[in-house]
């Protein structure tokens, strides 16, 4: 894959189910997708509506999402017919930065990096408040999730960890919370 470095700027990589890779491009306003044959297809975000895709997510059927931090909404995409649609309205966050999405592509995860917060985000423009980190946990970027559903984060500045929140599907609440990694001098 090769890339025009002066006008390119990668912002996030996400691989789906079928492992076609999708990279969103703040600089270009576009998101590729690269199939493992090496087809390349690009959505342009004139045609789709977003203008700063800074980072995207796939849901399990292969929907596509993308957070436009200028719009500040969540577009959803169906690549196969490549209609496109606001999945959410997230101006009520300072500082959207990364999403993921769970198995079902109901709910969407966002992190608000200035205020260390992880959101929930729902098809139905919900925007719940899951989890604040203090200052001395400063979310990095680093989000994802694992089969259940439970999400993994990382977080930089002094702590330096990965941190599991157990989620009880049911409310889609983090019932627990574990540090799995700590890294010391």
């Amino acid at each position: 894959l090769t890339f025009d470095k002066e006008q390119t700027f990668l912002s996030d990589i996400v691989i789906d189910h079928k492992d076609n890779i999708y990279l969103s491009d703040l600089n270009k306003c576009c998101i590729y997708k690269f199939t493992p044959q090496g087809k390349k297809n690009v959505f342009l975000g004139e045609r789709f509506g977003f203008k700063r895709p800074k980072s995207i997510t796939v849901d399990r059927a292969g929907k596509v999402y993308v957070l436009d931090i200028e719009q500040k909404k969540i577009f959803k995409i169906i690549p196969k017919n490549e209609k496109v649609s606001v999945f959410a309205d997230v101006s009520c966050v300072e500082d959207p930065y990364v999403i993921r999405s769970d198995n079902t592509g109901a709910f969407i995860y966002l992190i608000d990096k200035n205020n260390n917060v992880v959101y929930l985000v729902s098809k139905f423009n919900v925007v719940k408040r899951i989890a604040i980190f203090s200052t001395w946990h400063i979310l990095s970027g680093g989000i994802t999730l694992d089969k259940d559903d439970n999400i993994y984060l990382t977080t930089g500045g002094k702590s330096n960890r990965i941190v599991m929140l157990f989620v009880n599907s049911l409310i889609t609440f983090p019932t627990r919370m574990y540090d799995l990694f700590f890294a010391t001098d």
